[in-house]
């Protein structure tokens, strides 16, 4: 019994508190007639590196090129896949994945969630060319 409780505490340890340390941050800095460029900032504040990550970003603009990582459609939006240079966010430290867009409407749309690892993660929007959205809060 007791090597038993030792082996689930250690596998509980082993689970990164996502909700808790991984932050997403999107950023537009620069837009045009039906496209734009896009950051996606995954900030780690927590002590241990989060490893072989992957994201999921809720949007309704199509992603034309990624840099840094990877975007394959899914429903809603996209699985995002780090490169072998982004595979690792770094305890208090982040990651940058770089998106050319193209809009489906006239502004740039505000992604309404973001995911790593399957978990909700709070979502910031720095879009000065885009439409007001609240900031969804995770559940």
């Amino acid at each position: 019994m007791k090597s038993l409780i030792a082996l689930l505490s250690a596998a509980l340890l082993a689970l990164p508190n996502l909700k808790a340390a991984v932050t997403a941050t999107f950023t537009v800095p620069s837009a045009w007639s039906g496209g734009y460029i896009a950051n996606l900032v995954l900030a780690n504040t927590g002590p241990t590196a989060v490893t072989n990550w992957s994201a999921n970003l809720v949007t309704t603009d199509r992603v034309a090129n990624a840099w840094n990582g990877s975007a394959s459609t899914t429903a809603g939006g996209y699985a995002i896949l780090p490169a072998s240079w982004t595979a690792t966010i770094p305890a208090n430290g982040s990651v940058s994945i770089g998106f050319q867009f193209d809009a489906s409407g006239s502004k740039p749309a505000n992604p309404t969630r973001a995911l790593v690892n399957g978990v909700p993660v709070p979502l910031v929007v720095n879009n000065p060319y885009g439409s007001a959205t609240p900031t969804p809060t995770p559940s």
